[in-house]
């Protein structure tokens, strides 16, 4: 089955709440779904920016930018 380039494919959805204080505290995910599946079903690929693990990396995001980012790929068939 042909997708027609024009139409989109895919969508990327985030939380309603991020950054500043909450990049310290929490780990946020933005799954990636087929356009046309529920809302936030992350069954294409899911990224997650992760929280500090420790006081140093708190240190880091807060004074530079240095955020840690995890991408998984979903395979056909699979499931989170």
């Amino acid at each position: 089955m042909e997708r027609d380039a024009t139409e989109p494919g895919a969508k990327l959805e985030g939380p309603m709440i991020f950054g500043g204080c909450t990049e310290l505290c929490f780990s946020t995910e933005w799954p990636i779904s087929k356009f046309d599946s529920d809302k936030k079903q992350g069954d294409l690929a899911m990224i997650v920016k992760k929280a500090p693990t420790s006081m140093g990396d708190a240190a880091k995001v807060r004074c530079c930018v240095s955020l840690v980012f995890s991408f998984l790929l979903l395979l056909p068939g699979s499931c989170l």
